[in-house]
Order: structure tokens, then C-alpha cells, then sequence
């Protein structure tokens, strides 16, 4: 858990054990959660996701911003970071943006 989540937790009152308690006051199900994102996400017409996309789209972000794949192999508590490679997609507008980062190879003195 991040230091300043972590910090942030312990500040507000207490009421349950958990984060996010049910209105009962215990453990929200697995179920009860995909339940609740798959209403919201058709609430806001977004198809074929779900939870996991949500990691994916972590790893992405931080991968475009430059974090390096040890460092998001630690945030995604990867033992292998193999697996953490399959997590950092790049957009296709952020590779195609590289493209433009070449030297121009027109004025290259081998003639290119």
C-alpha cells in the first residue's frame, strides 16, 4: 500500500475493519463488487471491461509516464517481470509519437 493511502486510512474514523464495509459493516463478496463496476459500466456505456482493466490501464499510464519495470513490477507485486510486460501497453498514439522523436535522416551525411 502506498505510504500516503496508508496514512490517510488511519486518519479517518473507525468504524470497521475494512475500507469499504458493507451496510452490514463486514466484507463486501468478490461478486458484490464485479456487480456493482459491471452497473456502473454500462450506466456509462463502456463495454468489455471490467476490473482487471483497471490494473492494465495503471500499468499502461505509468509505463507511458516513464516508471521503470522494476519499479512496476514492485507496484504490481509481480514475482517475474515477464508478467509485468504483458501489463505495460502502450497506446497507439504514444508510439506512434516516437516515430517523430528520429533524426532527420535526410540530412544524415552517408546520403540516407
Amino acid at each position: 500500500m502506498h505510504p500516503i493511502v496508508e496514512e490517510i486510512l488511519k486518519k479517518r474514523p473507525r468504524e470497521s475493519n475494512y475500507v469499504f464495509p458493507s451496510t452490514r459493516g463486514g466484507m463486501y463478496s468478490d461478486s458484490t463488487w464485479y456487480y456493482y463496476l459491471k452497473r456502473k459500466l454500462k450506466k456509462l456505456n463502456i463495454d468489455n471491461a471490467n476490473l482487471h482493466t483497471f490494473r492494465h490501464t495503471f500499468a499502461s499510464w505509468l509505463t507511458m509516464e516513464g516508471i521503470t519495470m522494476r519499479k512496476l513490477q514492485n507496484l504490481l507485486g509481480h514475482k517475474k517481470i515477464d508478467i509485468t510486460m504483458i501489463y505495460s501497453h502502450l497506446s497507439p498514439h504514444y508510439r506512434e509519437t516516437d516515430i517523430y522523436k528520429m533524426p532527420d535522416w535526410k540530412d544524415d551525411k552517408n546520403g540516407g
